[in-house]
């Protein structure tokens, strides 16, 4: 079989989580950039693969997703099925489905609402508001991790790539990951991940977007 297609963005955190995964289950594959704020994802070429004019999108031969964590669900189900990564047990893998959702309706959506006054307006800094909604996802999480390894148990599962591509775009918007000790040891257990140097690059550089614009430093 052909390599899987994977349309990405670098700065994007769905995208790099999977990324990650990718890297992670050694899936041979060809990366497409898609410049989101080159307006790329807009193009007549890309939305023929998808019109919501989103990334990730991945393509694996012909068998089409355009949702991060549907992609990391397919990718676990359909290369190692049953593995720790995504179980078959109903209440582990409904961690891992919370955890995902949590992911995607909260964090990032946190992330987002605490860029977009500054990227997309003339705030110079933060909205509080989106500051104290950001300390209460990692107090949330610190907590949570305080009782188990991961963030949906004990073991390494797909819910981990995508918190870690979210969660590494706010430590280099600022936020003092010391702060967050339990969340810190995690940081550093992902940090082996292959191609955990990759996602703190695109992290970085989706950070720079927000540190450049603000008054002092970074944005945190």
């Amino acid at each position: 079989m052909a390599p899987v297609k994977l349309y990405y963005y670098f700065r994007s955190p769905p995208s790099r989580a999977v990324l990650l995964l990718i890297h992670y289950l050694e899936i041979e594959f060809e990366k497409i950039d898609i410049d989101l704020f080159a307006g790329e994802h807009l193009e007549e070429s890309f939305l023929k693969v998808n019109p919501k004019h989103q990334v990730p999108v991945l393509d694996d031969n012909g068998f089409i997703l355009t949702e991060s964590k549907a992609i990391l669900c397919y990718l676990a189900n359909s290369r190692i099925s049953g593995s720790t990564l995504y179980p078959l047990n109903p209440k582990k893998r409904a961690l891992i489905d919370e955890q995902l959702n949590y992911d995607s309706g909260t964090l990032f959506q946190r992330l987002i609402a605490a860029m977009q006054d500054v990227v997309f307006g003339e705030a110079t800094e933060v909205p509080e508001n989106a500051k104290t909604k950001i300390f209460d996802s990692l107090n949330y999480l610190n907590d949570l991790l305080s009782k188990r390894n991961f963030v949906a148990g004990d073991d390494l599962s797909i819910a981990d790539f995508a918190v870690i591509a979210t969660i590494s775009a706010l430590f280099f918007m600022g936020v003092n990951i010391e702060d967050y000790p339990e969340i810190q040891r995690w940081y550093e257990q992902c940090k082996e991940l292959p191609g955990f140097d990759e996602n703190e690059d695109g992290a970085k550089a989706l950070a720079d977007v927000i540190n450049e614009k603000v008054e002092g430093d970074t944005a945190f």
